[in-house]
């Protein structure tokens, strides 16, 4: 939040090896090993993706994300067109046909339905231990609209889409330093954003926030 910027995610180097990594078969219904295929390494090498939850009361996201409840977690309001995919949970991988990568590699007409398939298809279902996370996904082009910080890719805030900051009860930022921090993001902006702590709740595993 100091910086203003999102870290981006590489799909190669997600946290779950099996994320990301759709099971492709030929027109027979025969996998085919896409790892050593070039034009696909190619590919997914300009592709980013940033993670959002639609929830922040469940304390098992604090413990994974905030640093076991000392992080904070930064509230969004999208609009419609903001291009955010909602993840599904199942069983097994997501099966795409090759037809979809050969597409792909001519780089032409349907090269962005393709690619949309492949994302929605393939890059947007996870298994279902994962659905706590209860995610959606903006995928961005790694090589546009991003800032590189050594090996890593930021990306700036939006501040009209930041509405809410909540501070994790093991948080040691004041509510104060936290809307200093906001009012440096704000300061060409006339949006207004609620700050919060959280706190556990008395009865329930829930978290209050």
């Amino acid at each position: 939040m100091q910086t203003g910027q999102l870290r981006v995610g590489r799909l190669r180097e997600l946290n779950d090896p099996l994320d990301c990594e759709p099971v492709f078969v030929d027109l027979d219904g025969k996998i085919v090993n896409a790892e050593s295929d070039e034009s696909l390494s190619n590919i997914l090498n300009t592709i980013g993706i940033v993670c959002y939850s639609g929830g922040v009361t469940d304390p098992v996201l604090w413990t994974h994300y905030a640093d076991a409840h000392r992080g904070i977690a930064l509230g969004f309001e999208f609009d419609g067109n903001a291009g955010l995919f909602d993840v599904g949970y199942r069983d097994e991988r997501p099966t795409l046909n090759i037809a979809v990568l050969e597409q792909l590699k001519k780089r032409g007409e349907g090269e962005g339905d393709a690619l949309l398939k492949l994302i929605s298809d393939g890059f947007a279902v996870k298994a279902k231990s994962w659905k706590y996370e209860d995610e959606y996904r903006h995928f961005i082009y790694l090589h546009f609209g991003v800032t590189m910080i050594g090996p890593n890719y930021f990306r700036k805030v939006a501040a009209h889409q930041l509405k809410r900051v909540v501070l994790g009860v093991r948080c040691e930022l004041t509510v104060f330093d936290a809307r200093q921090a906001v009012k440096k993001l704000l300061r060409n902006s006339r949006g207004s954003v609620e700050i919060i702590k959280a706190s556990k709740d008395p009865r329930s595993f829930l978290i209050r926030a």
